[in-house]
């Protein structure tokens, strides 16, 4: 019997480098966080870093070094929140 292995979505990601909020005068970053590197598809995570960097071969030339992966369980939901509006909400 043949096995078929499931294509799975992922989400790479690394805590390298630093992000400013919008309108900072400040030299320092403001916020230590995750930057997103990419998504790519594949039967494993390996598969799909595989593919991430077929498909972007610029990411070689970054200085980024770790990078790790998280599957997406459902890579078609998509949803967008507003900090703004949860701020005056609050008020």
């Amino acid at each position: 019997m043949d096995r078929i292995q499931k294509t799975k979505n992922y989400i790479f990601l690394t805590a390298e480098g630093t992000t400013y909020q919008p309108f900072s005068e400040s030299i320092e970053p403001d916020i230590e966080n995750l930057q997103v590197i990419g998504f790519a598809s594949g039967s494993t995570s390996h598969d799909a870093f595989k593919r991430l960097l077929k498909e972007n071969s610029y990411l070689l030339e970054t200085s980024f070094d770790e990078i790790f992966s998280l599957a997406l369980a459902d890579s078609s939901e998509k949803k967008y929140f507003s900090l703004k509006k949860n701020r005056q909400n609050r008020q």
